[in-house]
């Protein structure tokens, strides 16, 4: 079986917003662009007062999600005056995917904590979302948000952990801890402000990797939620979205607070 948007992310599906759902996001920002490495969905008020990057799974683009921040963006009490940066990962070839070349941001040999790791893969990625959290702070962000689903998770956890750039928060999505972080970073959790949120019928990430990887950068340091998403798989459903837009509120201020 091929791992990737097809076939395991059906939140994707244009479906899941609906015509209600698009009218919303249509309301909640002003542009959404493609600079051909990034969705970019900038602010509706012309205020940027945050930025949040969220990097996508295996096999999809900054698209598929950059279809649902505008959804997210109009659930917060910010709501406007957040610039939401979804890059897209290059190609590279996949060996859990037969040597598949599809986007990613690391290679993926297996989907177990025991497998080995593409370590190389994840810190060149890293080093790729710290370039673009530079950039957002010299265009005037006071407050930084990254976050991912699946693999995009990963590389978002591996990025607030080893902390070459100032992040205020982490938001990751079925998703998990790699070995390679918590060996080379683990200390970069201290104080950490991340929410982690799972399906429990989640048979790519298993629900338990999800669970376990919450309680390690719990027990490093991080101030962690974890939200159990009942009967959710490979993916996120609005009640997830909504708890994410919840975690949000709390780390991104309201415009008139500054």
């Amino acid at each position: 079986m091929l791992i990737g948007l097809r076939t395991t992310l059906p939140i994707l599906a244009a479906s899941r917003l609906g015509s209600r759902g698009f009218a919303r996001a249509q309301r909640a920002c002003a542009t959404m662009a493609d600079d051909k490495n990034a969705v970019i969905i900038e602010p509706r008020s012309g205020q940027h007062d945050a930025s949040v990057v969220f990097m996508h799974g295996l096999g999809d683009t900054g698209d598929g999600w950059g279809s649902m921040m505008p959804d997210v963006d109009s659930m917060l009490p910010s709501k406007g005056t957040v610039r939401w940066v979804l890059p897209h990962a290059e190609d590279r070839r996949i060996t859990l995917n037969g040597g598949m070349l599809m986007p990613g941001w690391a290679d993926i040999l297996g989907l177990s904590p025991d497998d080995p790791e593409d370590s190389a893969g994840l810190d060149e990625s890293a080093a790729r979302v710290e370039a673009i959290i530079a950039n957002e702070r010299a265009r005037g962000a006071k407050t930084v948000v990254v976050g991912g689903f699946s693999q995009g998770g990963a590389v978002a956890l591996h990025v607030a952990l080893r902390g070459r750039e100032k992040i205020d928060a982490c938001a990751v999505l079925s998703s998990w801890l790699p070995r390679a972080t918590k060996t080379a970073h683990g200390s970069g959790a201290a104080g950490l402000r991340l929410f982690m949120a799972h399906g429990d019928a989640d048979q790519v990430v298993v629900f338990p990797w999800g669970k376990a990887s919450h309680d390690e950068l719990v027990e490093l340091g991080a101030d962690a939620r974890f939200v159990r998403a009942p009967g959710v798989g490979h993916g996120a459903d609005m009640n997830v979205l909504r708890e994410m837009a919840s975690f949000l509120s709390e780390v991104i201020p309201k415009a008139d607070s500054k």
